[in-house]
């Protein structure tokens, strides 16, 4: 009987083992967002981001006014804009010049480019032609490798100094599609003006980046932009995280920067919630305090990634304006941006 109950103790201590293995790999350890356990710094204060891309990001295809008539190689050769460049004749492009070095040095020679679109991989061959003054030859390839901007920090990890904001991506300003990120940094902001918004105009705040950068990014995706501060104001505050199931509409408040380094409080309400499965355009929020509304008009770019706290929690970021009602705007859920930055950790 009693070897029995031994074996029988073993047995159940086996499983019981076996479980809290089995547990230990399918249960998720606690995440940036344990509402239970972490607290992030609140942000709301401004930040400048200058973006190196991973290659060349192609802005614009045209035609080329050569010594045999308009014509237009890139164009011909399939290339679109937002492509990406990673490559010419075999040689990693790291920069604008590098692909107009290859190009111009080529004297009219095929020219092999490694694209990037979509996801996908390939190669197009293009050939340049000389220009009608005869100076240089050119693909009808009008391309870009970087990008800056302001927008307005998040949070910041405690431990770590790592932080999230805009709640969405630095896009390119001709072609809208996500910069490609290769390397950045980041800078302190000095605002110097603020212009303001209203019905069918989107405002924004004026500033400038500072010389000396403060941090550098991680990277740049369709909720925001990452990276890792060397240090932080004083000051900041810690506050708890909410899930996405705690969010109300209800009366909130926004934090951000319009001058100077005070960190302005503005009453807004939650008026519904929209996509609470998607990355982006969360939920819609209006700002309701006179103050920001006579500043600004409202909601104005540069206010992007400005914290969002309701019942004493942070809960997302503004992200986007509606122009025809600048006081109207789009929200981020904050676990869906720390979703995000624990991915490209």
């Amino acid at each position: 009987m009693c070897t029995k109950r031994i074996r029988q103790a073993r047995a159940f201590t086996s499983f019981f083992i076996i479980w809290i293995l089995v547990l230990s790999v399918v249960v998720p350890s606690a995440s940036a967002f344990d509402v239970e356990r972490d607290k992030l710094y609140l942000g709301g204060f401004p930040f400048g981001a200058r973006i190196r891309t991973d290659g060349a990001l192609v802005v614009a295809v045209r035609e080329v006014d050569s010594q045999n008539g308009i014509v237009a190689p890139a164009r011909d050769a399939g290339i679109l804009a937002g492509d990406i460049i990673k490559k010419v004749n075999g040689r990693e492009v790291l920069s604008c010049a590098d692909v107009s070095d290859i190009i111009s040095s080529g004297e009219g020679n095929e020219v092999t480019l490694d694209i990037f679109r979509n996801g996908k991989a390939f190669s197009v061959k293009i050939t340049p032609v000389l220009s009608r003054d005869g100076q240089s030859y050119k693909s009808g390839l009008w391309i870009r490798d970087g990008a800056a901007g302001i927008g307005t920090v998040t949070y910041v990890i405690p431990d770590t100094l790592e932080f999230g904001g805009l709640g969405h991506g630095i896009c390119d300003t001709d072609t809208g599609a996500l910069v490609p990120f290769g390397t950045g940094l980041a800078y302190p902001v000095s605002i110097h003006g603020i212009t303001k918004g209203e019905k069918g105009k989107a405002g924004e705040i004026r500033g400038q980046l500072n010389e000396t950068e403060n941090g550098s990014l991680r990277a740049n995706t369709q909720v925001g932009v990452f990276g890792e501060f060397d240090e932080i104001p004083d000051g900041c505050t810690l506050l708890s995280v909410a899930k996405k199931d705690d969010v109300r509409c209800e009366p909130c408040t926004v934090y951000t920067t319009l001058d100077g380094n005070t960190l302005f409080e503005a009453e807004a309400r939650i008026l519904k919630l929209l996509d609470t499965k998607g990355d982006i355009k969360n939920f819609l929020i209006e700002i309701t305090d006179k103050k920001l509304i006579d500043k600004t008009g409202g909601i104005v770019q540069g206010m992007s990634g400005s914290p969002i706290v309701q019942n004493g929690k942070l809960i997302g970021a503004v992200t986007h304006v509606l122009v025809d009602e600048p006081s109207r705007g789009y929200g981020i859920f904050i676990e869906n941006m720390l979703a995000e930055a624990e991915k490209i950790k």
